[in-house]
């Protein structure tokens, strides 16, 4: 029965185009379905191997573990400042503060569109000066997971390859990565410069900067997610428990805005997690129209991968239905599963 209903959501939605198709994963730390549904542009039918530009996923399923690796290896310490690995004017934020977005850094830089080259731009970033005092407000910036890319590959060197290397081979994320062949079957994007986005990142900044970035650029399949979700429900290859345990307990319940671990967003009623997941439930979304959230209590996970930008980018409506269709697919599939009709 309940698998009609997520059946009956996605055609909904595929309705009033608010995306050509996606795949909807979810499960435990032990075992996990997929359902692919409507097409990647139109055409080409959906298939569980296609990927994704997950936007901002790529904050939690790339820059998160590259920095938390470092930690457990003694390379990185939250309360490291950012200008010992980076030329960055501000002492006093730490590491902790970027991965909370509470750094004090506005949420974008404009410098793509004027900066002659990735170093103009990031040079632009590192002195930014709208930057105010950290630890006294959470505002979400992309920025700051630029610089913890950055302080990444200050220590490692090659970033991508140090990701392949110490995270996605162990967990056997075999088709994640940056800039992917455009053999593979690609869900396309939006508009660039007239030509339509496949297998190239909708963000812009991540665009200029070549495609390998720490706040989007990451193209990803469903299999490759649902592992990474049950890593952080049973640590096993990259992460140990208190790393899990670490970033996923309130660090911002003092400061003003929206609540956050370390480089995850937590449940509120608001939420693209819907009703059913636990107050303790942690996760994140990308604007192409995805997302994966966790729920600790219960050792479930829910992620969706969709290109929403195929057809609209901006407008509030289309970011409206988003939500709403993340909210309805999260309470259908617990309750798939507590039903036990599929995992």
């Amino acid at each position: 029965m309940n698998v009609n209903c997520l059946s009956e959501i996605t055609e909904a939605y595929l309705q009033q185009k608010v995306f050509p198709g996606g795949v909807i994963g979810f499960g435990n730390a032990d075992r996990f379905s997929v359902f692919p549904f409507g097409k990647l542009d139109e055409e080409q039918p959906v298939c569980v191997e296609a990927l994704y530009d997950v936007a901002s996923l790529t904050k939690v399923v790339a820059t998160l573990p590259a920095v938390f690796t470092l930690v457990q290896k003694g390379k990185i310490d939250l309360e490291d400042p950012v200008s010992r690995f980076l030329p960055v004017p501000y002492p006093s934020i730490r590491v902790w503060h970027l991965l909370t977005h509470s750094s004090g850094f506005p949420p974008y830089s404009d410098a793509y569109k004027w900066a002659a080259n990735p170093e103009e731009i990031l040079q632009e970033i590192y002195r930014n000066p709208w930057v105010k005092e950290p630890g006294k407000e959470v505002v979400y910036s992309c920025l700051n997971f630029i610089l913890l890319k950055q302080i990444v590959a200050s220590i490692v060197g090659d970033y991508a390859a140090y990701l392949k290397e110490a995270v996605f081979a162990p967990l056997g994320m075999n088709k994640t990565g940056f800039l992917p062949d455009n053999q593979e079957p690609i869900a396309p994007t939006s508009f660039r410069d007239g030509v339509r986005l496949r297998g190239l990142v909708d963000d812009e900044l991540a665009y200029y900067l070549g495609g390998v970035s720490g706040n989007a650029g990451l193209f990803s399949c469903i299999e490759d997610l649902c592992r990474y979700a049950q890593e952080w429900i049973r640590p096993r290859h990259i992460l140990v428990p208190s790393t899990v345990a670490l970033a996923t307990r309130p660090w911002t319940s003092q400061i003003p805005g929206d609540p956050k671990g370390l480089g995850w967003a937590l449940h509120t009623s608001r939420t693209s997690d819907g009703s059913l997941f636990s107050p303790n439930s942690f996760g994140h979304t990308g604007f192409t129209g995805t997302s994966l959230w966790i729920d600790p209590d219960h050792g479930r996970f829910v992620c969706i991968l969709t290109n929403r930008c195929f057809y609209d980018r901006h407008t509030a409506q289309s970011k409206d239905a988003i939500w709403e269709f993340r909210r309805r697919v999260a309470q259908v599939a617990v309750s798939i599963m507590e039903r036990g009709e599929v995992v």
